[in-house]
């Protein structure tokens, strides 16, 4: 992702935040797209990734991506993803053209994400972090940053994504035990930006029109016997997330002038210069000259339930007008050849539901052979699904417990050779 978000705010392309969450959702439909070779039906989205930017935020895994153009400006991303049956999430803020007064509080976060993470040890309550969270701000004499904490500092995450009774919650005495997984989400909303802290940016740059903003970094954290393992491993330092988009032009205007009377540099002073470049390629240093960024330069409403159904119902219909295109084309494409083609029947396992099997219980799976397809309960009613819209299933057993988990083809997803006509 972080590279796509890179050429987007070099080109500075316009695009929407649904419609770069799109691409990010097109990933774990095709997971080799960035090289992963990984069963693409062990691969899903824990939840339509989050990315917001413009001044319109909202930290919690509820919110959404809307139709507004990114602004480059402060972006905050949240991904969350499920391999087989363990889920994980991470959240990271990019920061284009940060006054100092942003780049600081920022810090201020890392340093209060370290913080919470050493309080997550065994024997400790959850609500620990949260107090570790509080304490660090007092001791970075940033107290104005504690009203813009969240409710809570994450939950635990696994099996299940969200663990309601398990959350970093500054009341919960819960206490923290080896094996255990927490989703540890730190961040700072309603965060102020007066007009003397935008005094030193670009005009140009779109954080001139900021008010308010908000920052955002969250792990997957794993509990053990001797410090806390974070096991979504990418960067959060400052010189990492930075960028300075707007000030290259007057830094080149002025770099021209200066060089117009400069006498010509000697050779060698050409190859020092490779080197170094060089060097610098090779240890991951960012080459690009317009996102330059280095420590010494860089110094929509509330989503509700009816809401979100409401996109991802348009979304569905959207990836279904796609797959009938898709469909027609293939079909045009098949006239005038030679061979007969396959043809996809219409699928009907029962013409009415009183030929579903006697045997069947409330609450029960039954798989029918003779009819080639399975009957799954549905608020307490059997409802059949044909074997040829099963993508893939997986049983997990954990402890004394077991999950069943069924995969269906929908529309918009990748289909491999093994998928039937129908689909």
């Amino acid at each position: 992702f972080v590279p796509r978000l890179e050429e987007i705010i070099d080109k500075e392309e316009s695009v929407t935040h649904e419609a770069l969450a799109d691409e990010i959702e097109e990933i774990y439909a095709d997971p080799k797209k960035i090289k992963l070779n990984v069963p693409a039906e062990h691969v899903q989205s824990a939840y339509f990734p989050i990315i917001q930017s413009g001044g319109d935020y909202d930290l919690r895994v509820s919110a959404f991506s809307n139709q507004k153009k990114m602004k480059f400006d402060i972006v905050t991303v949240s991904l969350g993803s499920r391999y087989q049956s363990y889920c994980s999430n991470i959240a990271r803020t990019f920061l284009v053209d940060p006054p100092k007064a942003v780049s600081d509080t920022y810090e201020t976060l890392v340093v209060v994400h370290e913080a919470c993470l050493a309080a997550m040890i065994p024997g400790n309550p959850l609500k620990s972090v949260y107090a570790a969270a509080v304490k660090k701000l007092k001791d970075e004499e940033r107290e104005d940053l504690i009203e813009c904490l969240p409710k809570n500092l994450g939950f635990s995450i696994g099996g299940y994504f969200r663990e309601g009774n398990l959350t970093l919650s500054p009341k919960n005495s819960v206490v923290f035990k080896a094996g255990m997984t927490f989703n540890l989400c730190v961040g700072f909303s309603g965060v102020k930006l007066s007009r003397s802290d935008k005094a030193d940016v670009n005009e140009n740059s779109p954080i001139k029109e900021l008010d308010e903003y908000a920052l955002v970094i969250a792990d997957t954290v794993a509990v053990t016997k001797t410090a806390p393992d974070v096991l979504t491993k990418h960067h959060k330092s400052l010189t990492d997330v930075s960028y300075m988009l707007n000030d290259e032009q007057e830094d080149d205007d002025q770099e021209d002038k200066e060089n117009d009377d400069a006498p010509e540099a000697p050779k060698g002073d050409a190859t020092l210069a490779r080197k170094i470049q060089e060097e610098n390629d090779r240890n991951g240093v960012r080459t690009s000259k317009r996102l330059a960024s280095t420590y010494d330069q860089v110094s929509d409403a509330q989503a509700s339930a009816a809401e979100r159904e409401k996109r991802q119902i348009l979304l569905m219909q959207r990836r279904n007008e796609e797959r009938i295109r898709e469909i027609a084309r293939a079909r045009n494409r098949g006239k005038g050849d030679g061979e007969e083609s396959e043809v996809a029947e219409e699928l009907e396992a029962y013409k009415r539901t009183k030929d579903y099997p006697d045997n069947v219980l409330p609450n029960q799976i039954k798989v029918d052979m003779a009819n080639q397809c399975v009957l799954l309960p549905i608020g307490g009613n059997p409802v059949p699904f044909h074997i040829s819209t099963i993508k893939a299933a997986v049983i997990q057993t954990l402890d004394s417990v077991s999950y069943l988990r069924i995969n269906f083809y929908a529309a918009g997803i990748s289909l491999g050779k093994e998928a039937s006509r129908n689909m």
